[in-house]
């Protein structure tokens, strides 16, 4: 049976350890095929470094006072997320949507503090508990 499931980080002291993020977010980008990425417009540094790594190889859009990145899973691309992640003990990218034949199937929002996944099984949700911290809250639905 499959299940939908919310999970947040309560917000937290500085310097939180992200231990938990690379392995959670490698578990679902083996499972997609597409990444969307959302900066707030006013992030210009983060944006300059996202447009000197993507080139032509994403759409670059802005809406709502977020520039958006669309494109292919590439190596390039994920070797930067898994390299470049923290910045002043958050994730730097406001939300990170992975999708799988244009439908979404997980999401890293709010600088990495609220996830959610479409479509999980009690295994995918047992590897979940696994590697997020104890404070983690949990909703799982059909």
């Amino acid at each position: 049976m499959n299940y939908k499931l919310h999970f947040e980080i309560p917000e937290v002291e500085e310097n939180r350890e992200n231990d938990y993020w690379v392995p959670l977010m490698k578990y679902f980008l083996d499972q997609s095929d597409n990444i969307e990425i959302h900066c707030w417009c006013v992030e210009r540094a983060l944006i300059e470094e996202m447009e000197s790594r993507v080139n032509e190889s994403y759409e670059i859009s802005t809406e709502n006072g977020m520039t958006i990145f669309k494109g292919n899973k590439t190596v390039e691309m994920l070797d930067y997320l898994f390299t470049n992640l923290n910045r002043n003990s958050d994730i730097k990218w406001f939300s990170i949507f992975l999708k799988k034949k244009n439908t979404s199937i997980f999401s890293s929002e709010h600088n990495g503090t609220e996830y959610f996944a479409d479509m999980v099984n009690e295994k995918d949700i047992k590897f979940i508990k696994s590697i997020m911290p104890k404070r983690t809250s949990f909703n799982k639905y059909k």
